[in-house]
């Protein structure tokens, strides 16, 4: 099957920058470029069908808004009560 070229193409934050080879399942793999300045290779699939916007910042800077403004989770920031059971303890 023939590969769609999307070097140089903007998807979210990210821009392809090059070809980085087949994914096992046969997608297109591609090195792209953050806006953030961090470097990804991301499915070509993903890429296209709007899946994959960013090297994950956007991600982490979402949920550090909605920290700020979610009423629910401000309530309950630091309430251990609401943390699972952890079976191992770190020691420090």
């Amino acid at each position: 099957m023939k590969r769609i070229d999307l070097t140089n193409r903007r998807f979210g934050r990210l821009t392809v920058t090059s070809f980085a080879g087949m994914a096992k399942n046969g997608n297109a793999l591609w090195n792209c470029r953050c806006d953030c300045g961090k470097e990804v290779v991301a499915d070509g699939y993903l890429l296209r069908k709007g899946n994959t916007k960013s090297c994950g910042c956007l991600r982490r800077e979402r949920g550090r808004e909605a920290m700020k403004t979610n009423i629910s989770l401000i309530a309950n920031r630091g309430n251990v009560s609401n943390l699972k059971h952890v079976k191992e303890v770190a020691s420090f």
